[in-house]
């Protein structure tokens, strides 16, 4: 076994410690390998590190995961730090400098990350990286240990974009990697930003009804398009959407609801707080940005909200504020179902045709998806509300955000 051999094998085993909770086997691979380093030199441990992160690394990509969605895991369980490294980690792995084939949506997560080669070529990351944050390189050491750790024992996923290996070859390149650039989606998040940015709730109520006006309309002749003969058979897409704690439960359920509403199913991954949409382009594109846009409205009134304490002077607000989010999930769906059917009623006047039999056969195209990508998919009972106060002011909330933006394509296609 080769020197570079036996360090390899102490940075999988102190990652293995950290996933089996062992926190003596941690300690003493870290204390061999801070002696090998100062045998040999610290390079030479941080080559073993880069070694087994890209090989690591590049597995991950193989069981369906992105870089995004990696960092925000490790990320997610440990911190801000740790996630950093795994940026540094991901952009020294060789598919990293392969954008020219990457997927957009690859190459849009790599530079969310900044994961670029900043270091320059040296096979050694971790040192330059520690130096970097200002940590002495035993804490570095600790710190990328403990990130490999979370990385051994992430599940692998559904393969949503092409992984390197299949770069450069007759590829499929999923639909939902076409429209992110999409003119009307870039309205409809110029208007949700300015929704989320006035103080004025009667704005915020109409840029996002139109917001949500231009999304039905945009899937309406999207629809149209792939039904002419000669048209486009693009396939359902999909896509992960992160939902973060506190309440991720609730908020889960309000992006179910949205998804819902634009005729896109969701699967929803618990332990990992990720939700996967599964839908055409021109109705992935939006939901997103309309997710987080209500998720900021709702958040803002919620906490402005002061729940009182229980008759024993117990505090009531996360009981509150679950049921909160909750309620506006629920009264939001109907109002986004309101606007979905105008808008159709509105092209249905225009065109003097039934859209029914064509966004009947456009839903089983996407649950046939749904099933082919998740074959033992199992049904998830959400949380349900346990406070009234909450509820009440959820529902009041999503009430005062009304979005009719469907209703003036109807009365205009009608003459009213």
């Amino acid at each position: 076994m080769t020197e570079l051999d036996a360090l390899v094998a102490l940075v999988v085993g102190g990652g293995r410690s950290v996933g089996a909770g062992d926190g003596l086997a941690f300690d003493a691979a870290v204390d061999q390998l801070v002696i090998h380093a100062d045998r040999s030199g610290r390079r030479a441990v941080g080559a073993a590190v880069a070694k087994v992160f890209a090989t690591v690394i590049a597995a991950m990509w193989e069981g369906g995961w992105q870089p995004g969605e990696t960092a925000r895991a490790v990320r997610r369980e440990l911190s801000t730090r740790h996630g950093e490294l795994i940026a540094t980690a991901i952009a020294a792995e060789p598919a990293a400098a392969r954008t020219a084939e990457a997927p957009g949506l690859w190459v849009a997560q790599l530079d969310e990350l900044d994961a670029h080669r900043w270091w320059g070529d040296d096979v050694d990351w971790l040192g330059p990286w520690s130096a970097r944050l200002g940590v002495e390189w035993i804490a570095g050491l600790q710190v990328a240990i403990e990130a490999l750790g979370v990385l051994l024992r992430l599940p692998a996923m559904e393969q949503l974009l092409p992984p390197p290996s299949a770069w450069g070859k007759a590829a499929w390149l999923p639909a939902s990697d076409a429209g992110h650039d999409d003119p009307v989606l870039a309205k409809v998040r110029a208007l949700l930003a300015k929704a989320e940015s006035t103080s004025f709730e009667a704005e915020a109520e109409a840029l996002t009804a139109k917001a949500q006006e231009l999304m039905s309309r945009h899937s309406i002749d999207d629809l149209l398009a792939r039904e002419r003969p000669g048209g486009r058979r693009d396939r359902p897409g999909a896509r992960r959407i992160p939902v973060d704690d506190p309440y991720a439960d609730a908020k889960s359920t309000l992006l179910s609801t949205v998804a819902s509403a634009n005729g896109v199913r969701c699967v929803w991954h618990p332990d990992l707080a990720l939700m996967t949409v599964v839908g055409f382009d021109a109705d992935l594109d939006g939901i997103d940005a309309l997710f987080t846009s209500l998720l900021v409205q709702a958040t803002r009134r919620m906490v402005a909200e002061r729940p009182e304490p229980d008759r024993w002077g117990r505090s009531q607000t996360r009981s509150f504020r679950q049921s909160f989010l909750l309620s506006f999930a629920a009264r939001i769906g109907e109002r986004l179902a309101e606007a979905a059917d105008y808008s159709r009623q509105a092209a249905e006047a225009e065109l003097s045709v039934s859209l029914l039999p064509a966004l009947a056969r456009r839903q089983d195209e996407v649950d046939e998806a749904v099933s082919d990508m998740f074959p033992r998919l199992k049904r998830h009972r959400s949380r349900s509300a346990t406070n009234r106060e909450g509820w009440a002011a959820g529902r009041q909330a999503a009430d005062t955000a009304h979005l009719d933006g469907g209703r003036a394509h109807l009365e205009r296609a009608s003459g009213a």
